[in-house]
């Protein structure tokens, strides 16, 4: 349901408490001679007022096209923070159950297709992808990785 500000509201969950919680990137690409690239994510829980770096995410290697953040996203389903990365040799993801405190990563990085898009629903979480297999991957169990929480294309 969305407001007359086309703000959107999920109807299940507590309203004030999702406005409060925003994390961002930027997509930028690498200047790898320069040592700059966009690799962190922040964090408010305030809406806004502050916000925190909550990642930083290694450079593995300079032969990939870039090392950047392709997508970041609060999902309030879990209270689980997804983070994607590229390119190639540097793609990764990332999620975080305690605000980015700690994080945990599905495989060695440069072991991950190359995801660039993240959107919660209430029973799964739908990846986009431009690498191989291309197109929507869908984690259908968003509590935890084991082999009855696989991805499904």
């Amino acid at each position: 349901m969305a407001d007359d500000r086309g703000a959107v509201f999920f109807a299940d969950i507590d309203n004030e408490y999702v406005q409060m919680i925003i994390v961002l990137s930027c997509y930028e690409l690498s200047d790898f001679e320069n040592g700059q690239y966009a690799n962190e994510a922040i964090l408010s829980t305030d809406g806004g007022a502050s916000f925190d770096r909550i990642l930083k995410v290694p450079l593995k290697t300079t032969d990939a096209a870039n090392l950047h953040i392709h997508d970041v996203e609060y999902d309030p389903y879990v209270d689980r923070i997804w983070v994607v990365v590229g390119d190639s040799g540097n793609s990764q993801m990332y999620w975080s159950d305690d605000l980015g405190t700690s994080w945990e990563t599905i495989a060695d990085q440069d072991e991950v297709t190359m995801l660039t898009q993240i959107a919660a629903f209430k029973d799964c979480v739908a990846f986009g992808t431009d690498g191989e297999p291309e197109g929507i991957n869908r984690w259908t169990n968003c509590y935890a990785y084991s082999e009855q929480n696989r991805w499904y294309f």
